[in-house]
């Protein structure tokens, strides 16, 4: 019987262990080159995984976070919220996107976060996988021009005027102003037909 060739054996060792290597440097250098915070975590909710943007955007270093759960990262509150979510997609089995505020080193931030399920080769969940991106400009963007938007009506519904808006088929699709109430009008009554038909009955 012919003897294993030990040489052999030791360089195809090698070859599996630096195609490995390379393997995990790609997804490394994958995982660190976007601005989204990636993470993987075990059953129990520790981490395995997480990249620089995670560290940056939470204000820890991935050697305060692996091993240990959210609570290593955020105020109790958002931990809990955290948690809760990785359990709806471990019991589930499916991913789940919705938007978050949480809580970490004393800064607030809104984050889209979208979870997914990490299985093994045989398919079984061994924990979770997430994205997550920071969206608190944005978010505060949003709110100042829905306050401002706020603000604008009520300074053109308390005027003496009447200002409408047009589409392109002369549909009317605004309709504010004082001067409605004296045409017998409600705000945006008319809204949806013609600049025709609204301007029946007004004098």
């Amino acid at each position: 019987m012919a003897q294993p060739d030990l040489a052999q054996i030791e360089a195809e060792r090698r070859r599996v262990q630096e195609e490995l290597r390379r393997t995990c440097e790609l997804l490394r250098a994958i995982a660190d080159g976007v601005s989204d915070a990636i993470y993987v975590k075990d059953p129990t909710g520790k981490y395995l995984l997480c990249n620089k943007a995670a560290s940056r955007l939470t204000g820890k270093s991935a050697a305060e976070v692996l091993g240990r759960d959210d609570t290593a990262i955020f105020d109790i509150d958002s931990a809990r919220v955290v948690m809760e979510g990785d359990r709806r997609v471990i019991m589930a089995g499916v991913a789940e996107t919705e938007e978050v505020e949480l809580t970490a080193t004393g800064v607030t931030r809104t984050y889209l976060s979208t979870k997914a399920p990490y299985r093994d080769e045989q398919g079984n969940i061994v924990g979770v996988i997430g994205i997550s991106r920071d969206i608190t400009e944005r978010k505060r963007a949003e709110e100042q021009s829905r306050v401002t938007a706020q603000r604008l009506h009520a300074v053109i519904a308390a005027a003496p005027m009447v200002i409408w808006a047009l589409d392109r088929n002369g549909i009317k699709t605004l309709s504010v102003g004082k001067l409605l109430e004296k045409w017998g009008r409600k705000e945006n009554e008319m809204v949806g037909r013609s600049i025709f038909e609204a301007a029946k009955g007004v004098p």
